[in-house]
């Protein structure tokens, strides 16, 4: 189907890429919580991420309850990086709602450039065509 075309953050703190093809995910200013637990270990909390499609809704027991998840797979390698959350059975766990974990072991985290400078960045391989699967563009 193409290349995909990746966004960049423009900014100059740290951020958050696929540790496999160094796509820009997110942001330090969009972290909410590094005391999450995936099925790597040390996992992300954050308010949103670029760059990803969610998979299927899954209904899953965790440790924190029961929760409606979504897989997050990188745009540019399709390569698992973490999960979304849909919904939260528990009310004590509704703050999940609408955010996104992001696996340590999946990710990389990396100074941004000094200036700021967006850059735009693509690849030759080709995105899944999965009907299943939404494209996050933001």
């Amino acid at each position: 189907m193409g290349r995909p075309f990746l966004d960049y953050l423009d900014d100059s703190g740290e951020i958050y890429e696929c540790r496999r093809c160094s796509a820009c995910l997110t942001s330090i200013k969009l972290l909410v919580s590094k005391a999450f637990r995936g099925a790597t270990g040390t996992a992300y909390l954050f308010k949103h991420v670029i760059n990803v499609y969610l998979d299927k809704q899954d209904v899953r027991d965790m440790t924190t309850g029961r929760h409606m998840v979504r897989d997050v797979y990188c745009t540019n390698c399709n390569e698992k990086v973490g999960w979304f959350y849909d919904m939260a059975y528990k009310k004590d766990q509704e703050y999940k709602e609408g955010n996104y974990i992001l696996e340590k072991a999946l990710i990389k985290e990396r100074k941004s450039f000094s200036d700021g400078a967006a850059l735009r960045l693509s690849t030759s391989s080709s995105s899944s065509t999965d009907n299943d699967k939404d494209d996050i563009t933001v």
